[in-house]
């Protein structure tokens, strides 16, 4: 082989390598861990998720561990797959602590949404992932023992007039309705 070959190949490979994009993880995909350091699973996904001037996404977790606090995160993904906020592989995402019997609210909405609902939770984390249109969400904890609610909530008014309950699905298995 050529001195000009291998100078070929030793740009090819290294534009191949700085052309190169992190692999982001899609709803269906192994759950990360959280904050980078503590395995989760992968309790529940959301399909549904809005995001917008007129509409936010709230899920409400409640731990039902009975002697120790548990972590809990909600990724948020956008219509193509992408995780659009709450990424919590790479450490910086929002992991919330709760205790025994504790109610989380994660907002998901393009700035502050329902300071009634953040005043009267003990912990609430806010997402802001821009606009989400035909997005879904995951929950990930550190244990299955959880359950949890969501709803699309009209932000037009201080204290939401409409809301739309979303399906909260077991992992990836929906059971016929």
């Amino acid at each position: 082989m050529s001195h000009r070959s291998i100078a070929r190949a030793g740009v090819l490979a290294l534009t191949c390598v700085a052309l190169a994009r992190p692999a982001h993880a899609g709803l269906a995909d192994a759950p990360p861990l959280l904050g980078g350091t503590t395995k989760a699973k992968h309790v529940f996904s959301i399909p549904g998720v809005t995001a917008n001037a007129d509409l936010g996404t709230v899920v409400m977790c409640t731990s039902l561990e009975k002697s120790k606090p548990i972590a809990i995160a909600v990724e948020v993904f956008a219509e193509d797959g992408t995780v659009t906020a709450n990424d919590v592989t790479l450490g910086e995402g929002v992991v919330a602590s709760v205790a025994p019997s504790q109610t989380v609210t994660f907002e998901i909405a393009i700035d502050d949404m329902l300071p009634e609902i953040i005043a009267t939770t003990k912990d609430a984390a806010i997402l802001a992932p821009g606009d989400v249109t035909h997005g879904s969400a995951r929950v990930l904890s550190t244990s299955t023992k959880l359950m949890c609610t969501a709803g699309v909530l009209d932000r037009a008014s201080v204290a939401p007039t409409g809301m739309l309950s979303l399906q909260v699905i077991a992992k990836t298995k929906q059971k016929g309705n």
